[in-house]
């Protein structure tokens, strides 16, 4: 005599797996491709529509240049100038002010004669760059010009000096502009 899971058991024996559940294995290997394609293709629309991560123009020339950007560096730590950048407010619109002196031991020098320019660039967006001349605004190593940022945000504000005996300085700053109505 048999018992009742014996013959549960043995109808399952003899009709093996669900014929309706067999027929969508296939159909799951199509979607999870169909699903690594999807994600793949956000990718790559991604990766062509956003920033393109260029932050230098011609890196790999400057790269081979390498040993006369330090060279570079080197002589301008050795004038030992420092700098001030600001944007200060001024109404509507701002100035870009540039303060250059030369620590001392009986203080500070104030630096002037000097042709300072400055770089103003839109850090994500490359269509708000434009360079500036700051004419000198007193005998105190003091350089400023009045400039319209046309939005408010982050500025990268990069100054080029040079003076009559061939120094060269160059620094940048950013700078958080926050526009009145």
């Amino acid at each position: 005599m048999t018992s009742a899971s014996e013959t549960t058991t043995t109808k399952q024996r003899q009709t093996g797996p669900d014929p309706k559940k067999d027929r969508w294995v296939p159909w799951y290997f199509v979607m999870f491709f169909a699903v690594i394609a999807l994600v793949d293709s956000m990718f790559v629309y991604f990766a062509l529509s956003t920033h393109t991560g260029v932050v230098t123009q011609s890196a790999y020339e400057k790269g081979l240049n390498y040993n006369q950007v330090i060279d570079a560096e080197k002589a301008q730590a050795a004038l030992g100038w420092k700098h001030q950048i600001q944007a200060i407010p001024d109404g509507t619109d701002h100035a870009i002010k540039v303060i250059i002196n030369k620590p001392n031991s009986n203080g500070i020098t104030p630096i002037d004669g000097l042709t300072v320019s400055a770089t103003i660039t839109r850090p994500l967006q490359g269509d708000y760059n434009e360079t500036i001349s700051l004419p000198a605004d007193t005998k105190s190593g003091v350089y400023l010009a009045p400039w319209t940022f046309p939005m408010p945000g982050q500025w990268d504000i990069s100054i080029a000096i040079s003076g009559d005996n061939e120094e060269a300085y160059h620094a940048t700053q950013r700078v958080v502009v926050h526009l009145k109505q």
